[in-house]
């Protein structure tokens, strides 16, 4: 099998999970298994539904209970099938061609650790133009990405990717098991700072709906998201630290910019470090950036 789908559900609305669903009964590429994993909430309604769906093979995993985005993946990634792992979130939805163009580039670059495309914003039910992925870089292959400081460009996204499952599990490249907002900037950065081969699209392969309210990026405000992402660069720093040769110079960079502009600064305002997290982050992120300095990062 190819391609394994791996759309977590935690109250989801049925219009957008429907659309979601039909978007990938519609590919026209047809070798995928659907992961579909009822994390805690699925209504009686989208069941049923989901039981008279019987021209793609759907494996239906409930969690015993609400236990987040990223553990949720998780389950997924260790019950997939297919040689390269999908994600897409239950209010969003794939093109129709979807994996028609990403077997195509796989073909072309057998073995990629990485496929990276563009996507679409859907407002207001209407589509429109692509998020430009790459900032305007041509289609690329990285064979040694530690050396190319273009892939640092790449928004963290998981859903903007199709990974080798392979790859994945070798590396023990999975998410944290926390609920703070930003769990794609740690699997995002394990993955890139190990993969070996990628290779970037400009086309757009996803769409990303961008005014669903009850969304995780529309759900929490900046304070948490400041939080989350501090919280997750230093876990994955921490993580590619046991081998100081994924350290590159790109993540030092990203690293210390988050230090010099956010922390060091008190960008971060009185109310943020308020939170009951900052002073465990601020002291972890501290620890991580005398490190690069003493190792002339």
């Amino acid at each position: 099998m190819k391609f394994s789908i791996i759309i977590p559900v935690y109250n989801s609305q049925i219009n957008y999970l429907s659309e979601c669903l039909i978007s990938i009964q519609n590919q026209t590429y047809k070798d995928f298994e659907l992961i579909f994993i009822n994390d805690g909430f699925l209504s009686n309604e989208m069941n049923e539904y989901i039981h008279t769906i019987t021209d793609i093979n759907i494996k239906l995993i409930n969690n015993p209970s609400n236990i987040g985005l990223g553990p949720s993946r998780n389950i997924g990634i260790k019950h997939a099938s297919g040689e390269y792992i999908v994600f897409c979130d239950d209010d969003d939805f794939l093109v129709s061609n979807a994996l028609e163009v990403m077997e195509y580039y796989l073909q072309q670059f057998p073995n990629l650790n990485l496929l990276s495309f563009n996507c679409l914003w859907s407002i207001n039910n209407k589509i429109v133009k692509p998020v430009n992925t790459k900032d305007g870089w041509n289609a690329y292959e990285l064979t040694n990405v530690n050396k190319n400081h273009n892939i640092f460009k790449k928004s963290p996204t998981s859903w903007s990717n199709c990974y080798q499952r392979e790859f994945l599990i070798k590396n023990n490249i999975f998410y944290l098991d926390s609920r703070l907002y930003g769990e794609d900037l740690y699997f995002h950065i394990l993955v890139f700072s190990k993969a070996k081969s990628i290779y970037v699209i400009d086309e757009p392969l996803y769409v990303y709906r961008r005014d669903n309210v009850n969304s995780l990026s529309n759900t929490h405000d900046i304070k948490d998201k400041t939080i989350g992402l501090l919280h997750y660069a230093t876990e994955a720093f921490q993580a590619i630290k046991k081998d100081e040769s994924l350290v590159s110079n790109h993540y030092a960079i990203f690293f210390k910019f988050l230090w010099e502009n956010y922390i060091a600064k008190d960008n971060l305002g009185d109310e943020l470090k308020k939170q009951k997290e900052y002073p465990m982050i601020h002291e972890k992120y501290q620890k991580m950036y005398e490190w690069l300095k003493q190792n002339n990062y």
